[in-house]
């Protein structure tokens, strides 16, 4: 068999070129449509659908990463970020007031808000290591009702008035004192308690567990004027 020189296709190195360039357009429309860098735009990626429609935002900056999610207007309604280390979780109504807000704060506490159409926070949902409490915010941003366990041996359900001002508060509370206690406050100082359950006073060789099962009332000045037993 006759061996004869290979030559090159006339068509095919043009066709190499364009190949070349196309991938080089494709290249610099991606980098430019992924991130804005000659502007100082963080890195941003748009989800749209077939007509056009932008649906989702992907995006990264300085403090983190960033997923925000649309309705059919274009209004954001769920916002996913980690700024600074920090995760959050914010659903958005209508007319753009973060509704529902789910984050970790920077005391490490995980807290969930829940906010009226103002915007005003109205629950909050707080857990730590030693906390998990329940506050309910009237229309001022005054906490009026608070439930929850703030250590091993405290529970308790607190109400206040519109100035903030506590005025019922029923518990289990420790240390020393081990059982419920109710307390009625009128501002300046506390007027009624009722406490049934035991104390640790100290005494000779230690400390000395006694019953307290008790009524006392004060005046407004805080002292106190009558008790039973």
């Amino acid at each position: 068999m006759t061996s004869q020189e290979y030559e090159t296709p006339g068509w095919l190195r043009p066709a190499m070129a364009f190949c070349a360039v196309s991938v080089a357009v494709l290249g610099v429309l991606f980098y430019r449509h992924v991130s804005s860098h000659d502007d100082g735009d963080p890195c941003r990626i748009a989800i749209t659908d077939s007509a056009g429609t932008t649906w989702a935002v992907l995006g990264a900056g300085p403090e983190g990463p960033s997923l925000l999610m649309m309705d059919k207007a274009g209004r954001v309604r769920i916002s996913l970020a980690v700024a600074n280390g920090r995760p959050s979780l914010e659903m958005f109504d209508q007319s753009g007031n973060a509704r529902l807000t789910a984050e970790m704060s920077e005391a490490g506490f995980a807290q969930l808000y829940l906010a009226d159409r103002d915007g005003r926070y109205r629950l909050q949902l707080a857990e730590d290591d030693s906390v998990s409490a329940l506050s309910i915010y009237d229309g001022e941003g005054v906490r009026q009702f608070y439930a929850g366990v703030e250590d091993s041996t405290s529970a308790c359900i607190s109400i206040a008035d519109p100035a903030g001002f506590q005025n019922l508060a029923a518990g289990w509370y420790g240390p020393g004192f081990w059982g419920p206690s109710l307390t009625l406050s009128g501002s300046p100082g506390s007027q009624a308690m009722i406490q049934a359950g035991c104390a640790s006073i100290p005494g000779d060789g230690g400390w000395i567990t006694r019953p307290v099962n008790t009524l006392r009332l004060y005046d407004a000045s805080g002292a106190l004027v009558w008790s039973a037993p």
